[in-house]
């Protein structure tokens, strides 16, 4: 839903600076019908939702906005379709929380615990998710254009998501899958992304300098003008994988596979090429530097 409502409003110039981003945000109906749905939505008080989590921990479509809710016990809670925005979830514990399509917009889960957490197709544009654990979350077709950095989303599901322009400084993706994500743009450097699922994933011009990629599948995936510089992509699966115009200078590759992959414009420049599978089989490999 959320990459539909991206390409709709014609958002390809990337990167462009956050100001613009945030005038195509307030632009898009999402957010439209999230500033509407802070005045038609009454906001219970702290006490009714202590009340309801001593009995039916359902908060479902409950109007949470700008409440401070840190440092709370609230997992397995039921927030399916409620508006969290603006809210204070800093070290909560959202632990197998029901999250799925809730509004969370430049909310703050710094350090909050969502492991298992269910945030199908939430909508997170600007929040603080810093240092959160986020292990086997399922972010399917969720808008994460957030704050992720030092976060840690090992297993995690994040097939479809939409994570364009996304600070994932350090963040970590072991073994998580991200076929089909959008992550243009996105900034992921020194992320950890061992035998991570980023088939099909669109990671134009996103930054992965020194990030740990050994392993991980790539196949079919956009990284035109990605900057690869000193990353690790040992083993990885980069077959069929749009290279063009992208820096790998320093990259470690011994034993990545470049079946089909297109090459043209990048820079291999001081790349380890130890044992790389299919490297007569690139597109336009005369096109490359630093690729024998």
């Amino acid at each position: 839903m959320f990459k539909k409502t991206w390409k709709i409003l014609g958002f390809f110039s990337i990167p462009i600076m956050s100001a613009v981003f945030l005038m195509h945000l307030m632009a898009t109906p999402a957010f439209s019908v999230a500033l509407s749905a802070l005045g038609e939505k009454g906001r219970i008080t702290l006490d009714e939702i202590k009340q309801i989590l001593k009995t039916t921990r359902d908060l479902s479509k409950k109007n949470l906005s700008d409440m401070n809710l840190s440092n709370l016990e609230l997992s397995s809670v039921n927030f399916w379709d409620a508006n969290l925005s603006l809210a204070n979830l800093s070290k909560a514990n959202l632990s197998k929380a029901n999250l799925s399509e809730a509004w969370l917009f430049a909310a703050n889960l710094t350090e909050a615990n969502l492991s298992e957490a269910n945030l199908t197709e939430a909508r997170l544009s600007d929040s603080n998710l810093k240092g959160a654990n986020l292990r086997k979350v399922n972010l399917k077709d969720a808008q994460v254009d957030s704050n992720l950095s030092f976060a840690n989303l090992t297993e995690a599901n994040l097939t479809d998501a939409v994570l364009n322009m996304a600070n994932m400084y350090q963040t970590i993706l072991n073994k998580a899958n991200l076929s089909g994500a959008m992550l243009n743009s996105a900034n992921l450097r020194e992320a950890d992304l061992r035998e991570a699922n980023l088939t099909d994933a669109e990671l134009d011009y996103a930054n992965l300098r020194r990030a740990k990629l050994n392993g991980a599948k790539l196949t079919g995936a956009n990284l035109n003008g990605v900057i690869l510089v000193g990353a690790d992509l040992s083993g990885a699966d980069l077959s069929n994988v749009d290279l063009s115009g992208s820096r790998l200078n320093g990259a470690k590759l011994n034993g990545a596979d470049l079946n089909g992959a297109d090459v043209e414009g990048a820079d291999f420049t001081g790349a380890d090429l130890t044992n790389v599978k299919n490297l007569d089989k690139v597109k336009n490999r005369d096109k490359a530097k630093g690729l024998k």
